[in-house]
């Protein structure tokens, strides 16, 4: 080879690679110029970031402080507007069983029905906004509460809040639980509770006579220890014309009625309640026949078995013509373990009362009573609406009169001590003190609790509380929440760690926010009642402790 053709080719080879490397040095500059720019965006992004971060982080922080806001102004209203409002009403109905003309008791029952009208508005209306702000702050706080409690007292206290106001006209409000429907179930009582008497009290506004039923079944058994029930309140009213029916829930595109009003923020409420409980709502109606608005939720079992019928077997008659009432007290009596013979009046069931140990008497066929002279030793109970009177025939001994819509444990103890002939039980007295600042509800405490058969002390906030119940003499203690130097709760938690004697100590408050009642009793106390006062529900609350009390030195 030449020297000439080596030169070229090692001078081309040279020239090839210092292309090759002016190339390498172009691309890897291009890629570093590259790399800096995505580097210089990706700074850009993470600064838009901590930046968008810091944004979101501010705006949670002023919801977060919103909410709170908002929530105590809710807490606040509903304490402010409630207290007033038990003692207009809590005297209302105290002056409604005085000496008073007819004019002046028509007066007097307008001011309790307006008072208990506007408490349900004033539910509504904080309900209403409670959801709302669920939803827009923290759309988790929608989820029903899971906590345990008795399905059939949840239906009992709606009804009983109804029945003062209906004592002498006005539909009947009967309920009937279906046999496969668990005592016990895990759910959100005060939500059910809402719903129940959004329902009732819309069923009751538009149903002069006949009924107002509440009934409760299992729609479906569920998974993992999941029920969905199924609730129907079925009234004997107006009914609704077909055009509302389809928007009656939703709030929108019909006007509100001034003579029916069915349509309210009440039913749009209903709707949900229902759906934040997994469930749903719906409507039928037949005008002049009356409506039924049904309506499911889903809760869980408890794992708490059923109370076991205490009085299995033992046979019963009961006598009432009007049919759904007398099978709702029949599936009543049922459920203690009765074998219930039915009749519609005294002649039909007369040939079976030699066969029976209680008889069940509607209160209106007292006039046809004179044939269970034959029968001494039969045991009479006359089931009649609240309010009104009348006297006993002098031959009827072994009797007693329960008022509807009277309550399971009430049906309990009266058959009980009828089969017992004992119709009187030694009680020992409860020794009581009431802790409340309000002057008016003062009162309104010691008046009410005189009516139920009970003496109170009166003290005026927790350290004066603190204060008597360090001296050991009380049985049970109505404590109010918000009180001057020492609150409610704070007397309650110091109480309890004391060595001392421990009452039952009971929170009496206007607090009816979500998480009060929860807050009372996680603060010590044993039970919680509402503000305004209802006279059945405080009734049935002392009884319940006066039995804990006597069980305790037995």
């Amino acid at each position: 080879m030449k020297t000439t053709d080596i030169f070229f080719i090692v001078t081309g080879t040279i020239v090839m690679l210092f292309l090759a490397y002016r190339y390498y040095v172009s691309r890897l500059r291009s890629w570093q110029l590259s790399h800096a720019a995505l580097e210089q965006e990706l700074e850009d992004l993470q600064v838009q970031l901590d930046r968008c971060v810091r944004k979101e982080e501010r705006s949670s922080r002023e919801a977060s402080e919103i909410k709170c806001v908002q929530e105590k102004l809710l807490t606040t209203l509903s304490h402010e507007v409630r207290t007033p409002l038990n003692g207009i009403m809590g005297m209302a109905t105290l002056l409604a069983e005085t000496s008073l003309n007819e004019e002046q008791l028509d007066y007097t029952r307008t001011i309790v029905h307006s008072g208990e009208n506007l408490l349900v508005t004033v539910n509504n209306m904080l309900a209403s906004s409670s959801l709302q702000l669920s939803k827009t702050i923290d759309p988790t706080i929608t989820k029903a509460r899971q906590r345990e409690f008795g399905l059939r007292d949840c239906i009992e206290e709606v009804l009983a809040a109804f029945a003062p106001a209906l004592s002498l006209t006005g539909p009947e409000l009967l309920y009937h639980i279906g046999p496969a429907v668990p005592e016990q179930v895990k759910g959100d009582r005060k939500r059910l509770s809402q719903l129940l008497v959004n329902l009732v009290e819309n069923a009751v506004r538009h149903t002069s006579s006949g009924y107002v039923h509440i009934a409760v079944k299992v729609l479906d058994g569920g998974a993992k220890n999941e029920l969905v029930l199924g609730f129907e309140v079925a009234d004997t009213g107006e009914g609704i014309a077909p055009e509302q029916l389809a928007v009656l829930l939703t709030g929108t595109g019909v006007p509100e009625d001034e003579g029916t009003g069915r349509k309210g923020l009440g039913l749009v409420i209903c709707r949900q309640l229902a759906e934040s409980m997994q469930g749903s709502i719906g409507i039928s109606s037949e005008q002049g026949r009356g409506s039924t608005f049904s309506f499911s939720i889903t809760v869980r079992r408890t794992g708490v078995p059923d109370v076991a019928p205490t009085e299995r077997g033992t046979k019963v008659l009961l006598i009432d013509e009007a049919g759904i009432r007398r099978d709702a007290t029949a599936a009543r009596l049922g459920l203690l373990g009765f074998s219930v013979v039915t009749a519609a009046g005294i002649a039909e069931g007369l040939p079976c009362a030699a066969d029976v140990r209680l008889v069940f008497i509607d209160g209106d066929a007292l006039d046809d009573l004179q044939p269970l002279t034959a029968f001494p030793d039969l045991g009479v109970v006359l089931l009649k609406r609240m309010g009104g009177s009348f006297s006993l025939p002098a031959f009827m001994r072994n009797t007693a009169i329960l008022e509807r819509p009277f309550r399971q444990h009430q049906l309990s103890d009266t058959c009980g001590a009828l089969l017992r002939h004992d119709l009187q039980p030694q009680t020992k007295p409860m020794r009581i003190l009431v802790a409340e600042d309000h002057p008016v509800n003062q009162k309104l405490a010691i008046r009410v609790l005189v009516r139920l058969g009970y003496h109170a002390d009166i003290v005026s906030n927790g350290k004066e509380a603190l204060d008597s119940v360090a001296a050991g003499v009380y049985d049970l203690v109505f404590m109010d929440v918000q009180m001057p130097e020492m609150d409610g709760l704070e007397a309650t938690r110091q109480i309890r760690a004391s060595g001392q004697r421990q009452p039952v100590i009971v929170a009496m408050t206007a607090n009816a926010m979500n998480g009060d009642r929860d807050e009372c009793i996680q603060a010590g106390m044993d039970d919680y009642i509402c503000k305004p006062l209802n006279l059945d529900e405080l009734a049935a609350l002392m009884q319940k402790w006066q039995n804990y009390l006597n069980s305790q030195i037995q």
